[in-house]
């Protein structure tokens, strides 16, 4: 690089995605090269295509040396990509605990809970992928993790849907809201089940969510696991007192014959039409019973005389 620089090479030059060497350098956690660049003139708050700059990738892949270098660089901290997210949100997705540490406790100008442009915060990003010591370590700092995103989610929903079972004990503990829906109307509940998190489903019914919580479209958690073909997760749901007759949008309801569902979980779909059908054959039933009833009856008048 050295020798490159006093050939005169352009320190700024961008490649295909409009990345400098910078970049590249702030990346990989390569110190000298990003102090050599910074001391030849590079820019320090170039982006990229996806509005990423040396610091936002530095926070990214969780070079906390790099990044307090390009903080003293002068890199302006309250710099978004593309998606809107800043420093914290990086570090956060990523799960890098010193930067994050550094960012928040150091950082001044860096907001804890800064929305991205789906109104993700950096708690959100933490839940969503697993990173329990960011998530306490937010917690920690008193962010808003009751915030919920664009779509209604709050990190209990991300972190359910994910099976990140330790996040969502986590969230269960600091009293988060287990029946809390997002706007298609979706508990935490129905993203484990779904999702066939089974530890994550024990967890929160352990913890007193509404198992026969309904969507907009009246799904219950047993509709996902019977579309999904989990025998043990219909049980579980039922030994949990589930309804095995709700009905949803479609009028279909998804009952497991019975427990024992054999090699694979049985699913009896039933249409409007099938319904029809059923209480046809229910009021002949009836009809034939009374009949029989009335039969009856009258040999018994027979017999007697009257």
């Amino acid at each position: 690089m050295e020798e490159l620089i006093k050939r005169g090479v352009d320190v700024n030059a961008k490649n295909h995605i409009d990345r400098t060497a910078l970049h590249w350098a702030a990346g990989a956690g390569h110190e000298h090269a990003v102090r050599l660049l910074l001391d030849h003139d590079a820019l320090v708050d170039d982006e990229d295509i996806f509005g990423m700059s040396a610091l936002l990738l530095s926070a990214w892949f969780g070079h906390l040396r790099v990044l307090q270098m390009l903080v003293n660089a002068g890199a302006k901290i309250s710099r978004v990509n593309k998606n809107g997210r800043n420093l914290l949100h990086c570090a956060a997705q990523r799960g890098h605990l010193r930067a994050i540490e550094f960012i928040v406790e150091d950082l001044e100008d860096v907001r804890l809970d800064k929305k991205d442009k789906m109104d993700r915060t950096a708690f959100h990003l933490a839940a969503e992928n697993g990173h329990l010591d960011a998530v306490e370590f937010l917690i920690g700092c008193r962010c808003n993790f009751r915030i919920q995103d664009k779509e209604k989610n709050t990190a209990l929903h991300v972190a359910a849907k994910n099976g990140h079972t330790e996040v969502v004990q986590k969230l269960i503990e600091v009293g988060m809201n287990l029946e809390e829906k997002n706007v298609e109307g979706l508990t935490s509940l129905h993203f484990a089940v779904e999702g066939g998190h089974l530890d994550g489903v024990r967890l929160l019914l352990e913890a007193g969510c509404d198992v026969n919580a309904q969507t907009q479209k009246k799904m219950t958690g047993l509709h996902y696991a019977a579309m999904n073909g989990s025998e043990e997760m219909a049980r579980v749901l039922m030994e949990a007192g589930i309804q095995t007759d709700a009905l949803n949008y479609s009028r279909v309801t998804e009952i497991p014959h019975s427990v024992g569902f054999g090699s694979s979980a049985t699913r009896v779909r039933q249409s409007t039409q099938l319904n029809s059908r059923v209480e046809k054959f229910n009021g002949e039933r009836e009809v034939s019973r009374v009949r029989h009833e009335s039969d009856a009856t009258s040999v018994r008048r027979t017999r007697v005389g009257l």
